[in-house]
């Protein structure tokens, strides 16, 4: 297996450990919504110049998704706060439960790597991943090597850059792990693959075992 396989496996573990699945389904699934009520709201408000508008949808995108990082997180048992990074008189959410941490961000493309602001740079001292990538651990097990702990953050962005709601409903969403450095992504996971892995993960005595809101959630499709 190489390197960059070794990494995105042991994180998919540490995240089925750590992480409920309802978590990922309902952020998934709700952010889509708060997509759309974000475009409708600014679309309707006759006191915007045209040129702005875009400029106010990502405001209003930004505060409904702190908010949904820590709603969603709260409802599945994970721990969070919008008080314990502040920076520049701006609070940002911060969820995490099981040495897996996270914020949440907007980006105009998928991948885009967010500013590097102090509290992300700080956040990411956690991930002490290999930044040669040549490094193969053999037959040594990899927890004894890669981080146990994981600081990422949810990067989600819109299906094009137009003020029309076709391009301003979201497009892609995932789980994006930073080196320590903060200068590159160590591993860039989906939420559909996250989801995906705790079908395929073999079950641990320690892992978070999923509630009812996982069947809700997948049958309503919504909350």
């Amino acid at each position: 297996m190489e390197p960059s396989e070794q990494r995105r496996a042991h994180v998919l573990r540490l995240l089925t450990t750590a992480m409920p699945e309802p978590f990922w389904i309902g952020y998934q699934e709700r952010a889509k919504s708060i997509y759309k009520d974000a475009f409708s709201a600014v679309s309707a408000d006759p006191r915007l110049n045209k040129s702005q508008r875009l400029s106010k949808l990502w405001q209003e995108r930004h505060f409904a998704m702190e908010w949904l990082l820590i709603d969603e997180a709260k409802r599945d048992g994970v721990q969070a706060s919008d008080t314990l990074i502040a920076e520049n008189r701006c609070t940002y959410a911060l969820a995490g439960h099981g040495g897996v941490k996270m914020t949440q961000k907007y980006v105009q493309s998928c991948g885009q790597m967010p500013s590097p602001a102090k509290f992300r740079k700080q956040l990411a001292a956690v991930n002490a991943f290999d930044h040669q990538g040549n490094f193969l651990f053999g037959d040594q097990p990899v927890e004894l090597v890669l981080p146990s702990q994981l600081s990422g953050i949810v990067l989600h962005s819109p299906i094009g850059k137009e003020f029309t709601e076709g391009d301003q409903s979201i497009g892609s969403i995932g789980f994006y792990i930073p080196y320590d450095d903060y200068k590159s992504w160590a591993v860039q996971l989906t939420f559909a693959e996250i989801i995906a892995s705790y079908k395929t993960e073999e079950k641990r005595e320690d892992r978070v075992k999923p509630s009812l809101r996982v069947q809700e959630i997948k049958k309503t499709g919504s909350e």
